[in-house]
């Protein structure tokens, strides 16, 4: 007879002959002689099973569900992106307690995350840590505490930063110096209207320009 079972890296597996053979003596590719072995590789793995007359041989064929290895995890806009070098039947989370089989998390705050992935059938599980870092392209300051601020919540994280933001004009109209950002959209209490605002980040001594749209 032929089995085909499958390992997980790293854990044992039982093989387990079953023979109609009653008191039977047991001869594995492995020259163990128990009825049962324990195998932590791939590979093919024979048995014979006999009582001097009657002789049954089982074929054992085991692959490996290998352990998934990070190529790298990226922010793309406001998602974070694990992409594996490995491939499998792999979930991911970003807590290690709820996972899902997406490698993408969706609307993710800026901020410093352990990204864990695993694979399903198993229970090793592997992490990186990811510094998620995006700029917003929009805010929406009406009080409904949905998009009420433009936010840099992360920048506690590095050793030098600024950021400034102004006007299509070029008036300066909000600065900071090593402190996360959370502009409310006025300026001296006054209400700015909506617009495209243009900021200037520079963050450990690399410069990001852009622009972004103030809608009310």
């Amino acid at each position: 007879t032929n089995q085909s079972l499958t390992c997980c890296e790293g854990e044992t597996l039982i093989l387990e002959v079953n023979t109609t053979i009653p008191n039977a003596n047991y001869l594995w590719s492995t020259s163990e002689q128990s009825a049962t072995i324990e195998v932590e590789n791939p590979g093919t793995y024979t048995v014979e099973a006999t009582d001097g007359c009657n002789t049954e041989i089982t074929t054992f064929t085991v692959t490996l569900y290998e352990n998934p290895i990070i190529a790298n995890v990226i922010s793309n806009n406001n998602d974070i992106i694990t992409t594996t070098t490995t491939q499998g039947n792999y979930q991911y989370s970003l807590d290690g307690i709820d996972y899902q089989t997406n490698t993408i998390f969706t609307n993710m705050p800026n901020g410093l995350y352990t990204v864990y992935v695993k694979s399903l059938y198993c229970n090793s599980v592997v992490t990186l840590q990811h510094l998620h870092f995006y700029i917003p392209q929009f805010f929406t300051p009406n009080g409904d505490t949905v998009n009420d601020y433009f936010e840099l919540n992360d920048l506690d994280y590095f050793n030098s930063t600024s950021v400034t933001i102004f006007n299509r004009f070029g008036k300066l109209l909000f600065s900071v110096k090593n402190r996360s950002v959370k502009w409310d959209g006025t300026l001296n209490g006054a209400l700015l209207p909506t617009s495209d605002y243009w900021y200037l980040i520079t963050i450990d001594g690399q410069e990001f320009k852009g622009h972004f749209t103030l809608k009310r």
